[in-house]
């Protein structure tokens, strides 16, 4: 085994695929349509040169020398054998979980301390909600990124949809919250009663792709870049 690529990434390629498909982290990553593998690469410097060679890779560039790669298994053996590279790692299923959460997270003794002392509320703060998407309706929505569709969205844009929607002209909202786990993050965060209730906000909704119902790590790092 090469000491550059992830154990599980390792076993994960090696497991037969009626097993694999049954265990959601290793079977994260790999797309059925085109047996590729998405996968999160740590590099020293510049990649122009692999770039150049694996021509038939998919490279996003992310922060820290960070990269999100698509490549055949065959590909990624090759590339952990290469200078630049420092690790290779597949991304991970993550699943999505509610929460009692205002009491939890200490927001309503945040908010009393607040009144009480004259706190700070977010004003001039860009708070980014990365997660299960945002039933929009709040004006402080600077931008939104539905992931499920690639479609970015503006405040101006957003206002406008609104706008339609209230009219009838529109049926359905962008980037919806079907798990209602990232409006209620949004709420906490920044809502009229959360943490930051002034903050300006930015939404990322996280993408399923390739037909799998988990999220992973790489959509979140996308998000994060963003």
């Amino acid at each position: 085994m090469n000491p550059r690529i992830e154990n599980l990434l390792q076993i994960s390629a090696d497991t037969s695929e009626d097993i694999r498909q049954q265990v959601p982290d290793m079977d994260a990553g790999f797309d059925d349509s085109d047996r590729t593998w998405e996968i999160i690469v740590k590099t020293a410097g510049s990649l122009d040169r692999i770039r150049s060679i694996y021509t038939n890779a998919e490279f996003t560039q992310l922060l820290c020398g960070y990269w999100i790669v698509r490549t055949t298994i065959d590909s990624i053996e090759a590339l952990a054998t290469e200078p630049e590279i420092i690790f290779i790692e597949k991304p991970k299923a993550l699943y999505f979980e509610l929460y009692a959460a205002k009491s939890e997270a200490c927001v309503n003794v945040a908010k009393a301390e607040e009144t009480q002392y004259g706190g700070v509320t977010g004003k001039g703060v860009l708070v980014a909600v990365i997660d299960s998407g945002i039933d929009i309706g709040n004006k402080r929505i600077k931008t939104l990124w539905d992931q499920t569709t690639g479609i970015t969205y503006s405040d101006n844009e957003i206002n406008s949809i609104l706008e339609d929607y209230r009219n009838g002209a529109v049926k359905t909202l962008p980037a919806r919250d079907v798990t209602g786990h990232g409006n209620e993050v949004a709420v906490i965060a920044c809502g009229r009663s959360g943490v930051a209730s002034d903050a300006d906000i930015i939404i990322v909704k996280l993408g399923n792709s390739g037909g799998n119902a988990y999220i992973r790590t790489t959509q979140i790092m996308k998000g994060v870049d963003y």
